[in-house]
């Protein structure tokens, strides 16, 4: 302000002199007298541009938690998290700005009620007891598949999901848990957890439109965004229930104690067993005219059919896909798998036949097992719970070279970006020709998957994020491991970075590290809201 008043005092010339402008080369001559006091057009310029710059700095100082403004990362007093935090968001907000604000997404098939409680209190409430050995089965025929499945998934602390091949036992350990005190119910199955999140965070300057296909129960449609869009073939009489079995770090069942939070889950869904939903998906999408982006789910809950019948399903959902225009991105979201002839039949059917694929290590692991992929041995050890980044890379990168538009094979794949997505961090790989803003999309992930977590709609809240998250990423780490060595130097992790890209034969890599939330309060569907974040903020070239 006192800039401005010195630049007007000094362009006010009194009464009966002549206000002189700059050099005749301007091509302006002389002002003649003015009658009254003027004042100069620079100086009245040059006063606004203060002004401006004036208001500017002050919103800024006022908006100290906008996305757009980067942390003071100088000061010894700012937590790694907090500057972590910041990183990400910046990433991620400037990505948004980015990628096209309306967005119409098809999502299906998968959709069930999730009915969600403590797996320790549901078993023992149910008769069952800790095991002499925990396993984790294929299927779960009996109660003592599930003691052992569920007390393996407790003491290594990993997620898992298993169907109930006894309908009778499963509907038993069903009412069980409708009648115990600490249950919560809540929107389940991938599909309608995908498009649950898109819904829930979407804006007046990020709208969204969502259809699910999927089968639709009465409970289900209450809990259901209500500006979810279900074709009226979707609706169903009776909901399909998933029962999920949460233990937090550090609980025990027996003599079993967990490393970490996680979840165990247990179905027994003919709905999506048999993938019904997909009949109706050809004519959905004909509805839903001005989708921008298909998202394909729930493939893994008819592993437990016979494999004439699963082969029928996967050839199916194959045919359909590529008849999807090539100008409309497809994801498919993998989910827990075990049987291999069954996840080779995905990969080479499936993942070759869309553009996207969101996994864990899990799946990412089990895709490699059966298709022949790199690190087996690393694979088939128990540190793999808590995978290596340059392994991950590895896997990553094989999985766009098997399946993606560089294949050498005679059928040329349609892959072109993998959303890998594990604890500690993420990572994203795509083709540049393809999509863009890649950093964002990986920032977006993190940040959904972190809130998400906390149970919260901003990790950042009273000026700081201590204590709600932790960052678990290592100090150093390579980018991948071809031929038993480092194919780079070891990086140092660097807060004020904290996303990482590198290029590796002509793919793109990014990867970010995940502020995870001690404790959850919320296991179940994080991978679904990693997954839209995602491709919410990963711009499709079409």
């Amino acid at each position: 302000v006192c800039v401005c008043v010195c630049v007007l005092l000094g362009d006010l010339a009194p009464h009966g002199t002549t206000h002189t402008t700059s050099p005749t080369s301007s091509g302006l001559t002389d002002r003649p007298r003015q009658s009254e006091r003027m004042v100069g057009c620079h100086g009245v310029m040059l006063c606004a541009a203060v002004l401006a710059a004036a208001v500017l700095i002050a919103g800024s100082a006022n908006n100290k938690n906008e996305y757009t403004e980067m942390p003071d990362t100088d000061s010894a007093a700012v937590s790694i998290e907090n500057r972590v935090h910041h990183t990400l968001a910046y990433n991620a907000e400037t990505s948004a700005r980015h990628v096209n604000t309306e967005q119409n997404f098809l999502v299906g098939v998968n959709a069930a009620v999730d009915l969600i409680i403590s797996g320790t209190e549901l078993l023992t409430a149910a008769g069952l007891s800790p095991p002499t050995d925990p396993k984790l089965h294929d299927a779960l025929a009996n109660d003592g598949a599930v003691e052992d499945s569920f007390a393996y998934a407790l003491s290594t602390g990993t997620g898992s999901e298993r169907i109930f091949v006894d309908a009778v036992a499963f509907k038993r350990l069903v009412a069980v848990a409708k009648s115990h005190p600490n249950k919560t119910y809540f929107t389940g199955g991938n599909a309608a957890l995908i498009g649950q999140h898109i819904l829930e965070t979407a804006s007046k300057t990020r709208p969204r439109q969502v259809m699910l296909v999927a089968g639709v129960g009465p409970l289900l449609a209450d809990l259901l965004h209500p500006e979810m869009v279900v074709p009226s073939s979707g609706h169903i009489p009776e909901d399909e229930v998933h029962l999920i079995l949460e233990f937090n770090k550090g609980e025990t069942w027996g003599k079993y104690t967990a490393p970490r939070a996680n979840r165990f889950i247990v179905t027994h869904d003919r709905t999506n067993a048999e993938m019904r939903p997909l009949d109706i998906y050809p004519a959905a999408l004909s509805e839903f005219g001005d989708a921008t982006v298909l998202v394909f789910s729930g493939i893994h809950g008819c592993e437990g059919e016979e494999e004439a019948a699963r082969f029928t399903i996967v050839d199916k959902a194959m045919r359909w896909l590529r008849t999807v225009p090539t100008w409309l991105p497809t994801h498919l979201e993998l989910a827990s798998l075990a049987d291999l002839e069954f996840t080779r039949l995905i990969g080479e059917m499936l993942v070759n036949s869309v553009d996207s694929v969101g996994l864990n290590e899990q799946e990412l692991a089990i895709l490699s097992r059966a298709l022949g992929g790199p690190h087996l041995d690393l694979i088939e050890s128990s540190t793999f719970e808590n995978p290596d980044i340059a392994v991950i890379s590895d896997l990553v990168h094989w999985v766009l070279k098997t399946f993606g538009e560089d294949s050498t094979k005679k059928q040329k794949g349609r892959l072109t970006r993998v959303h890998f997505h594990t604890l500690q961090f993420h990572l994203v790989g795509s083709l540049r020709s393809k999509w863009a803003h890649p950093r964002g999309s990986v920032a977006c992930g993190s940040i959904a998957c972190s809130q998400r977590a906390c149970r919260v709609s901003d990790l950042y809240t009273n000026g700081t994020i201590s204590g709600r998250a932790e960052l678990r990423m290592p100090a150093k780490f390579a980018l991948g491991t071809y031929g038993g060595k480092s194919i780079t130097k070891e990086r140092d992790f660097d807060a004020d970075t904290a996303v990482v890209d590198w290029k590796r034969e002509g793919i793109q890599y990014s990867m970010a590290p995940v502020l995870v939330c001690t404790p959850p309060e919320k296991t179940v569907g994080l991978g679904d809201s990693i997954s839209a974040s995602g491709l919410e903020c990963h711009e499709f070239l079409n």
